[in-house]
């Protein structure tokens, strides 16, 4: 099995972590987002989508005997995504409401999501971003694609931020229902990967599950723990089995209700997707990439495909497109 050791973290520092990235929240002008008064139809319909999920969910808590609500929270939040700046409320410094600039052709929905997490009758507040391919509903290019960054409960009937993301780490939903966290920083120089699986538990993540891998001279060793998976009970396993854990809780993506909605795009686009697995150790879990050409009905588009992606095109042919079926690619709805 041929694999090569790139950047530690890369793309925990690059992508979609828990840190200061371009186009996350900040004073200066180039994170503002602009909001043109014009469209008070379209921002109409933003708040009213706000309010109607919030009441409906208060109906809910109210029916389940839950006190208290989210309703004041949200509408604080709202009001100051559609400012461009979040940094006045009570969420992650690290929240992203922007695209980085390095992520081009992508859509940062910054949103919610109101779930009880751990079974308990009362209703969690879950912030984070999905990140789409402009114009579409459809997932962007890499990996992380929908990120966590809060997660609210109530107390007392008030809201109370229980996990906030911080510093290089990165959260985000599995597919078995546990939150995973990418550790994006260590104390030691051998540690290269290191996650936990875990279960909201009243205020709290639990850990259910925990694995690094280490960098030993040339030698790459991996290890589990059902707690700690720093501790000196973590069990050596073999490649297979590390990739196996992944495989088994997964990645997934999560189209968290945006504060303000997108734009409607002006043409429509076509986009052709390929999923693939990349090879590389780079301190992040998930190996499963995706790439796309993506077609307007103007004969326009945008090439996002491996490390010779083209950017923005003017043209295209039928020969093109079934160049890219052969290889793999399938249209996307």
């Amino acid at each position: 099995m041929k694999r090569k050791v790139v950047g530690i973290l890369m793309l925990c520092a690059v992508l979609t972590g828990c840190h200061a990235i371009p186009g996350a929240v900040d004073d200066t002008n180039d994170s503002q987002v602009t909001v043109d008064d014009s469209e008070e139809s379209s921002d109409t319909g933003a708040e009213e989508s706000v309010t109607e999920d919030s009441e409906s969910e208060s109906e809910n808590a109210e029916a389940a005997g839950q006190e208290g609500s989210y309703d004041d929270l949200l509408a604080e939040i709202k009001a100051a995504v559609e400012k461009g700046d979040v940094s006045s409320v009570d969420v992650s410094k690290s929240t992203c409401i922007k695209a980085p600039e390095m992520m081009e052709d992508t859509d940062a929905r910054y949103g919610y999501l109101i779930k009880d997490l751990d079974g308990d009758g009362t209703d969690e507040l879950i912030l984070g971003t999905t990140f789409y391919i402009v114009d579409t509903d459809l997932e962007a290019r890499g990996r992380y694609n929908s990120v966590i960054y809060d997660i609210f409960t109530l107390s007392d009937g008030k809201p109370k931020n229980v996990v906030r993301c911080e510093g290089y780490d990165t959260y985000y939903f599995a597919t078995d229902g546990t939150i995973v966290k990418e550790v994006g920083e260590t104390n030691s120089d051998t540690i290269i990967s290191l996650a936990t699986f875990n279960k909201f538990n009243k205020d709290k993540l639990d850990v259910a599950e925990g694995i690094r891998y280490d960098m030993a001279g040339d030698d790459l060793v991996y290890y589990r723990s059902d707690s700690d998976p720093l501790g000196d009970g973590a069990e050596k396993i073999t490649y297979d089995d590390w990739r196996a854990i992944i495989d088994k809780h997964g990645y997934d993506f999560v189209k968290f209700t945006p504060f303000v909605e997108p734009a409607a795009p002006t043409k429509k686009a076509t986009v052709y997707v390929r999923t693939y697995e990349e090879g590389y150790i780079d301190g992040a879990l998930q190996e499963k990439w995706r790439e796309y050409v993506k077609y307007y009905d103007d004969h326009t588009g945008y090439n996002n495909v491996g490390d010779d992606s083209t950017g923005a095109f003017s043209s295209y042919d039928e020969e093109a497109i079934d160049d890219l079926v052969r290889n793999g690619f399938v249209e996307e709805k």
